[in-house]
Parts: C-alpha cells; structure tokens; sequence
C-alpha cells in the first residue's frame, strides 16, 4: 500500500466535502466501528445477520474515516508518521516490560 498516495486521496475527498463537521466525522466513525462490531458478532456466531463486507473490510472504512476525521481537524502526513511511530514504540517498551 501506497499510505502517501492513500493520505493524498483522502485529504483531496476531506477538502472537497466541506460541508461536514468535526463532531459529524466523529459520529461517521463510531458509526464505522458499529459496523465493525456487528461483523464480528456474526461472524463468531454470536448474532444472524447476512453480511455485506467482513470485519476486515469494515475496519478499511474505520481506518479512512479515522483519517479523515484526523485531517479534518488539520492533522498532517509528517505528523501523523512521527507521531504514530513514537505511540508504536511505546507499545513496543510496553510489551519488552512485560
């Protein structure tokens, strides 16, 4: 996966759809991670639903919500990288700890 060209799409899109707020990305997302939680209950057998996407798929439009809703609130590319690797390797030293 390309995640600069994938960052660029999804800044283009977030750019062009000004009519959306903070608060509505947020709601878009946790309406995502509803969705998420649906195919995963189905598919452990835990509830009878025909599914349209998997988990997986699910969690690709959680995933670029999340990005949006990031940019949207001014996030950059260099930011998101340096600040994602410095959270990784915290779970990193969180997990040589234990």
């Amino acid at each position: 996966m390309n995640f600069e060209y994938l960052f660029q799409k999804i800044s283009a899109c977030v750019s062009q759809d000004k009519a959306l707020t903070i608060e509505e990305w947020l709601l878009y997302l946790q309406e995502e991670c509803g969705e998420v939680a649906a195919c995963v209950a189905t598919e452990k057998g835990l509830k009878n639903k025909k599914l349209k996407e998997t988990s997986q798929e699910e969690l690709v439009d959680v995933i670029i919500t999340a990005l949006a809703a990031y940019i949207f609130s001014g996030g950059t590319e260099s930011h998101l990288n340096s600040y994602a690797l410095k959270k990784v390797r915290k779970w990193e030293n969180r997990l040589q700890s234990r």
